[in-house]
Parts: C-alpha cells; structure tokens; sequence
C-alpha cells in the first residue's frame, strides 16, 4: 500500500521511503537527537500527510447531523435521540440580527455574495452570542472574519490564497455552537445516557438582552428518543456541510497551506487553530458520551497541525514574547501588509493578556497558551 510521504520530507522537496513505523531521514534525525542534534526532530514527528484526518468517519461514527440544528445521537445502550435546536421560532427578523446562522443558510447563487453574508454575521457578535463568551475571545472571532473577508475583496474573486480556511473554521465553529447550546441549558450530567423521556423540551425560544448591548437568542431545543436506527430521519445536509467533512476540510486545507512552505498563510492558520480550539470545547459536552470519540479525534488533529506550524515558522509564532515583525515583513514582502497587520495584532493581544510566566517551549506549551488566549485566559 501507498503511505504517500511525510510531511518533512515534503517540505524538504525530498524523496521519502516512508513505511509505517516512520521514514529513515525522520529516524535518523531522532537518533541524532538523542545526542542533543536537530532539537525539533521530536517536536515535529515523522507523519504522513494525510494522518491529519486519519479515522474521522469512525470518531464521528456516534454523531450525525442530518439537517441545520437536527442531530441523531447514538448513546451508550445502543439508544437513539433526535436533538432539534430551532432559532426560528421567534421569526426570520430576529434571526437575521441575532442568530449566527451556517453558510448553507443562505441561498445566493453567487458563492462570493454568501461567503460575505456568513462573514460579516461576526461583526455584531456581541449581539448575537452575547455574553458566551469572553471579549477577548469574541475579539478574536471577529478580527478572524475580518481577516477573511479582506483576502477575498483584495482576490476580487472567490479564489482567495488561503482557500477560504478561516471561513470553514468559523462554519465548524458555528455548527459545533449548536452542542454548546445544549449543554447551556442541560443542568444533568449524561442525562442522556443515564435515559431521559420519550420527548423532553429544555428551553423555550427567547431572546435575551443584557448588558452593555449584549443579546442572546435562546433555541427551542427539544430532545426526542428515537425507537431504534430504524426511526432514524433520512440524512437532508448535503455531505460536504457535516461537521465531520468541514473539519476535515479545514485541517488539510491549513495542513496544505503550510506545506507550501509560504508564510503568508501563518495568520489564517493561527487563526484556524484557535477557532478549533473553541470547537473542542463545544465537543466536551456534559449531558452525553457520544462525542468523546470526535472530540478525542479533532484534539489529535489540531496538535498534529500544530506540531506543523512551529516546524515551519520556529520562533517566529503570535505567542512568542518578542515577536520579529520586521523579520516576518521581510519573508511575506512589503505587498503582504494584511498578513503583516494581522500576524503583530495577534501577537499584541496575546502580549496584552498573558500572564507573566507564559512562555512556549513545546507544542504543548503552545497549545495550553492557545487554549487560554482563546477562551480569554478564564482557563
């Protein structure tokens, strides 16, 4: 069987004789590196390029969604339930300025019209997921849409470098949000595979104002035990617009940017991995274990991500101490000025709010600093 090469070997435009325990040229450097040589061999280990979505239609095996805010989950007893998470109650104006609705909901011909219309969603997301989260990380969400609106009108057309990436993390993000949205207003831990009733309504729809301008669209969610897989409701989402597609799609388009070897895609990635983040917390839902698998699997992935990304920009990342901007101006070219803006601004409002003693040594380092930059260092 075909392994393909690993992802050194690739950015090293070198031939690979990769077999399943690893190359010889990664094994080599992990050799030398037991004599202190080649310091990131352990770092960046020998993977092939598509390991990063390795096994995902098994991880998500207990999770589907079949339509917007419709999801069949399959809980421990071999038991069924159907989640309906509906904004549309309250009417379509209410959504229009108070829901963050998926790309799939809007129905523009013209692909670049619907993109921008999911996109600037962001801008009022004070008024939209109010109060969900803390302001650093609603700032971060934002500045991530800004980010990727700006790439397309500078394209002028829908083929924009960095493939729409930051796009489909924030589509994973808001898909994943509809979990969130459950586990807010579940108060009993795996209630749903400790059993619930045939039909269960946990919140009325509502919209809630709050301070300082926040507003929150409460769902009507209501939970449903189905029969058996035979009750199941026939799949009505396209299969590019699951969960489990958009997250493989967002993975090996950030891997593939990366393996270009070109810095001009380290603010999106930056940004896509802080969004996944987010996206694993949405995925460690309290009230059932159907998403353990998913979550442990999309975790896996976003470490290997990373493991890629400080391989290929070493120092030269948003949660360094001292970040050299003019050395990153140089390598992107006086052209790249939104990449450069993009890329100090993470790092400044990393700086900003960091506690004293952060400091990145190792992919886990650079993780655990993410996670807590993400979620507005509330960790």
């Amino acid at each position: 069987m075909e392994l393909g090469r690993c992802r050194k070997c690739i950015l090293l435009n070198a031939l690979c004789d990769n077999q399943e325990l690893g190359c010889e040229r990664c094994f080599n450097e992990d050799e030398q590196n037991e004599q202190g040589i080649y310091v990131l061999a352990k770092e960046f280990p020998c993977r092939r390029e598509n390991e990063v979505t390795e096994g995902f239609e098994e991880a998500f095996r207990f999770v589907l969604q079949v339509a917007d805010g419709v999801w069949i989950l399959h809980t421990d007893g071999d038991v069924f339930f159907e989640l309906n998470i509906d904004f549309t109650q309250l009417g379509l104006e209410v959504i229009a300025d108070h829901a963050i609705m998926d790309l799939s909901y809007f129905k523009d011909d013209d692909l670049g019209i619907r993109n921008m219309k999911f996109l600037k969603q962001f801008d009022t997301i004070t008024t939209r997921w109010g109060g969900q989260f803390e302001t650093l990380s609603e700032d971060t969400i934002r500045r991530a849409a800004d980010y990727q609106k700006s790439t397309f009108l500078q394209a002028g057309d829908t083929k924009v470098d960095d493939e729409w990436l930051v796009l489909n993390a924030l589509r994973c993000l808001v898909i994943s949000h509809d979990i969130f949205e459950v586990g807010t207003n579940l108060a009993i831990r795996g209630c749903l595979d400790d059993g619930m009733p045939d039909y269960y309504q946990a919140t009325e729809p509502e919209l809630c104002h709050g301070r300082n301008g926040n507003c929150q669209l409460i769902a009507l969610i209501e939970i449903i035990r189905l029969g058996g897989a035979e009750d199941v409701p026939p799949d009505r989402k396209h299969p590019a617009d699951t969960p489990c597609s958009l997250l493989q799609v967002t993975l090996q388009t950030a891997q593939r940017l990366l393996l270009r070897g070109r810095p001009h895609s380290w603010p999106a990635v930056f940004y896509a991995v802080g969004l996944l983040q987010l996206v694993c917390n949405d995925l460690n839902c309290h009230f059932t274990s159907a998403f353990q698998l998913a979550q442990k699997r999309v975790i896996s992935a976003v470490q290997s991500l990373v493991e890629l990304f400080l391989y290929c920009c070493g120092d030269l990342h948003p949660l360094r101490t001292k970040l050299d901007i003019e050395w990153y101006s140089l390598m992107v070219g006086a052209d790249a000025k939104l990449q450069i803006e993009h890329y100090q601004t993470q790092h400044d409002m990393w700086l900003e709010n960091r506690r004293h003693r952060d400091r990145v040594f190792c992919t886990e380092d650079f993780l655990r600093h993410l996670d807590n930059y993400i979620h507005g260092f509330i960790m």
